[in-house]
């Protein structure tokens, strides 16, 4: 009876930003933008930012979603710093 193991399959924010990058420059449809895009995990909320043609954010944005651990996806449209 009771607890005979714990798996700890939870992932810190700056973990999440690497496996977000990663898959958004490892899909073929996101990849051409990967470079351009800067990746921001706080509490599993993603944050895109980035200079991407509009039709191209609802694919990065389902790219960012499907990965493990994401709660949300947003895309902050204001310019990137250069």
């Amino acid at each position: 009876p009771g607890v005979r193991e714990v798996f700890n399959n939870l992932l810190v924010d700056s973990q999440l930003e690497e496996e977000v990058a990663r898959r958004i420059a490892s899909d073929p449809q996101t990849r051409p933008w990967a470079r351009s895009i800067r990746v921001q995990v706080i509490r599993g909320q993603v944050r895109l930012k980035g200079n991407v043609p509009p039709e191209a954010r609802e694919t990065i944005r389902k790219v960012a979603a499907g990965t493990p651990g994401i709660l949300g996806v947003e895309f902050d449209e204001r310019a990137m710093p250069v």
